[in-house]
């Protein structure tokens, strides 16, 4: 995907927007806090993680909740941020986008059993 001629200049701006919504994530140094239930985020999911959050309201719906993620408004925002859209990083949303659904239906499901009681 091409990023233009700034390309190397909205991945850095990129990059510090990541480092600023993962305040308080930790990182792999902190794996002590992994142990006690907190969330860490590897450097090399900050790229995933940043594009998530802006894209994370671009989803799919159907009568029974989302479906899946838009990948055309992902692409596009990736393109924006400056960031390639590469193998690895689809296969990382594809991965946020798989927890969100089972989530979701876990939701369903525990609602459903309320009601059944």
């Amino acid at each position: 995907m091409s990023t233009g001629g700034n390309g190397e200049a909205r991945q850095s701006i990129a990059r510090k927007t990541a480092s600023g919504h993962l305040k308080g994530w930790g990182s792999p140094r902190h794996a002590k806090a992994a142990n006690t239930g907190s969330l860490f985020l590897m450097p090399e999911n900050e790229e995933a993680y940043l594009l998530w959050q802006y894209c994370r309201s671009q989803l799919r719906m159907s009568f029974s909740g989302p479906v899946g993620i838009d990948f055309n408004a992902v692409f596009s925002v990736a393109e924006v941020l400056g960031l390639d859209m590469s193998p690895a990083l689809l296969t990382k949303l594809r991965i946020l986008e798989n927890v969100m659904i089972e989530e979701v239906e876990k939701i369903h499901e525990r609602q459903k059993h309320q009601r059944q009681d």
